[in-house]
């Protein structure tokens, strides 16, 4: 083994450099730190995402180069007991932790250029004190002192009461009750000179990785994995240090909290410190960088502070960041009115950009429906599984509830997810269109009329109709037309329907099945009792139901089959000044027209005489109802009336004709008979002056 002297320059300052050569393998051992701008050593290939320890070499010749960023490594856990002393009450009590390795070779562990003491007063730093020779012991698990450790193990390293003194003696701890029992864990190996061999031993695997963020400037960088080497002998302290190849420099290194590896001990077991060679930790990193092509170095060092001195390093596959734009619509549902999205958008080019927004978009007509905005973000460590590299995957799910309109029925509907830098979303964002969809799959559009009849006066229609059409258009209106002239004679709105759970049996692909009945009874027109009609179910947005409507068209009803006019004059006499008219007038069309009147008319002069209305619980006739069951107010068509004349018709033809009408004075959209009798009254005039 030769030794030579190498001045070199480091940033600023020039330094010198202990070469070691082991045949032909270089170890270098600094005495001064990186400068800022220093880059590190080219890497060469490893193994990435391994799932079991087949690792990738690196060289064995530890890097010169140094870092833009040192760390040092994590304090170790300290008791911190504080007391004052026995003969002052004015004196300040302090608190004191003993710093240093944790993990260094037996033979130097008497050497307190290694450790330092920290002096606390209320948590505050005062003092930092660096031990002399003597100023510290070691004692084993049984709490016995060792003078010199031969055995590789847990000890604990102490403050001596030579090295209490000699803090008291500290001009600046003047005045300071000092703690006594300073003490810390260390873990001791056995020393030895690695030869060329241990050198050559220099594997490691990045097993898995994935970047989050973790405030708004800063990610953390999870690493898992193994470093073993032989050189860890003598270079004991692990560091990973994350390199950016984008911008050319190290962005963060810090020291590795060893994770036990038994799978990889049992695949080299010859590899010095195989068992204690994984990690698993999170490296904090500026959030602008978490984008850039990125390296894993893995180092072992004989530097506990800084990571640089003697060292060894296993450069890792590189990190490529995902800059694509990935989503996915995992489900939609009608639920309670709505329809509920479920989905995901994952993307690096989101970030900076906090305001999620989803955005309906009419495919079929090419606008806007709608727009959710403020999306809240869900949980989804699925996909920080599958998209280790974009920040953000592990919270980029999302569950919109979206309002029914009537286009989403019929229309293809896209979804688009964005991700924008403003409140309106409509500047600096990044979108992902989903593809178009029919959200409803069943279009069918489906009626059925229960019952049409006339009940009690009314017009009675019960039915159902159903579409998915009707989502969004929540009034339903019944309409009735002449269906020859295609006049609408009557309609009604609500929207109040009645339940068909049978419906949804029916129609498990229609949403509003369940709700699509109706029942009602309708004012009659004349038009109905002599003229088919049509009836129309509609839904529409609006209660005037004349825009923005889906329609079924129910076949004609012909509503009366008899439509004859039927009548019959049992009686008909003239009595001195009374003329009685009795008999029946039964016809369909009398439906709609609910007044009967009975008119007496003057043929000779072809004028009205009187005209009365037939009283309704006098015009039962159940003779004519059995002669004629089809016609529908053959039950009621019955008459029996009497009229007042003057001597003046003496000698006039009279006769009488029953006329059914819409008018409650007798006259309007009327359907008379006119019978064939006549009477010619012969009024006494001496009676006619008594009645005058």
């Amino acid at each position: 083994m030769k030794e030579r002297k190498k001045l070199y320059k480091a940033g600023k300052l020039w330094v010198t450099a202990t070469l070691v050569a082991f045949a032909g393998i270089v170890v270098t051992t600094t005495s001064a730190s990186a400068d800022d701008n220093t880059v590190v050593a080219t890497p060469q290939t490893s193994q990435v995402n391994s799932s079991v320890p087949a690792p990738s070499t690196s060289t064995a010749t530890p890097t010169a180069a140094t870092s833009a960023t040192q760390n040092t490594l994590a304090q170790p856990a300290n008791t911190t007991v504080s007391y004052a002393a026995a003969n002052t009450t004015s004196w300040e009590t302090t608190t004191s932790t003993l710093n240093g390795p944790t993990k260094l070779p037996s033979n130097q562990v008497q050497n307190p250029r290694n450790y330092t003491i920290s002096v606390y007063r209320n948590e505050t730093l005062i003092y930092t004190y660096h031990p002399q020779l003597g100023d510290l012991f070691i004692t084993n698990q049984a709490g016995q002192v060792v003078s010199q450790p031969t055995t590789a193990g847990t000890y604990r390293l102490q403050l001596s009461q030579q090295g209490l003194s000699n803090m008291r003696r500290v001009p600046d701890l003047q005045g300071y009750t000092l703690q006594s029992n300073v003490t810390t864990t260390i873990q001791l190996y056995q020393p030895y000179t690695p030869n060329t061999q241990d050198y050559q031993q220099n594997y490691g695997s990045l097993d898995g990785y994935s970047i989050r963020q973790t405030s708004a400037t800063e990610a953390a960088i999870h690493v898992a994995g193994w470093h073993a080497s032989g050189a860890s002998s003598l270079m004991p302290y692990g560091w990973l240090i994350v390199f950016d190849n984008t911008r050319g420099h190290e962005i963060k290194r810090v020291a590795i909290d060893p994770v036990n590896r038994p799978d990889v001990q049992a695949a080299y077991r010859n590899v010095y410190g195989s068992l204690q060679s994984g990690f698993n930790q999170d490296i904090i990193i500026p959030l602008s960088a978490a984008g850039d092509d990125l390296t894993i170095i893995a180092r072992y060092s004989s530097d506990f502070i800084n990571g640089e001195g003697q060292r060894i390093d296993h450069w890792f596959n590189r990190i490529n960041a995902d800059h694509g734009n990935h989503a996915w619509i995992d489900s939609v549902q009608y639920v309670n009115g709505h329809f509920q999205v479920n989905g995901w958008h994952a993307t690096n080019q989101a970030l900076g950009k906090n305001h999620h927004t989803l955005i309906i978009w009419d495919a079929s007509q090419g606008r806007e429906l709608t727009r959710i905005p403020d999306v809240a973000a869900v949980a989804r460590p699925d996909l920080a599984k599958a998209y280790p590299t974009i920040l953000g995957a592990d919270h980029a799910g999302f569950s919109v509830d979206v309002p029914l309109l009537p286009a989403m029925v019929t229309d293809n509907i896209q979804f688009i997810s964005r991700y924008s830098s403003t409140a309106d979303s409509n500047r600096d964002y990044v979108d992902y269109w989903f593809a178009p969809q029919q959200l409803l799959s069943d279009r069918r559009n489906q009626g059925y009329l229960d019952n049409v009849s006339v009940q009690n006066g009314k017009l009675h229609i019960a039915g159902w109709h159903t579409t998915n059409q009707a989502i969004g258009r929540p009034y339903h209106t019944l309409i009735i037309l002449n269906a020859q002239t295609g006049r609408e004679l009557v309609r009604y709105t609500t929207s109040q329907l009645t339940s068909r759970p049978d419906l949804t049996r029916a129609f498990p692909g229609i949403v509003t099945a369940g709700q699509a009945g109706f029942n009602v009874d309708l004012q009659l027109v004349p038009e109905m009792g002599d003229q088919p009609i049509r009836v129309i179910s509609r839904w529409s947005t609006g209660r005037d139901a004349n825009h923005d409507y889906v329609d079924y068209w129910f076949a004609p009803e012909m509503l009366v089959r008899d439509t004859a006019n039927r009548a019959n004059l049992d009686g008909l006499t003239a009595e001195g000044n009374t003329v009685r008219a009795a008999g029946w007038h039964a016809t369909g069309r009398s439906l709609g027209r609910p007044y009967h009147y009975v008119i007496l008319f003057d043929q000779t002069t072809g004028r009205e005489v009187a005209r009365t209305e037939v009283v309704a619980n006098k015009s039962a006739r159940p003779d004519v109802a059995r002669a004629f069951p089809t016609v529908y107010n053959a039950g009621q068509s019955g008459f029996n009336v009497q009229f007042k004349v003057q001597p003046a018709l003496n000698g006039h033809r009279l006769a009488v004709l029953s006329r059914w009408t819409d008018d409650p004075a007798g006259n309007g959209n009327a359907v008379d008979y006119w019978f064939g009798q006549t009477v010619t009254p012969t009024v006494p005039v001496d009676k006619a002056k008594q009645l005058g």
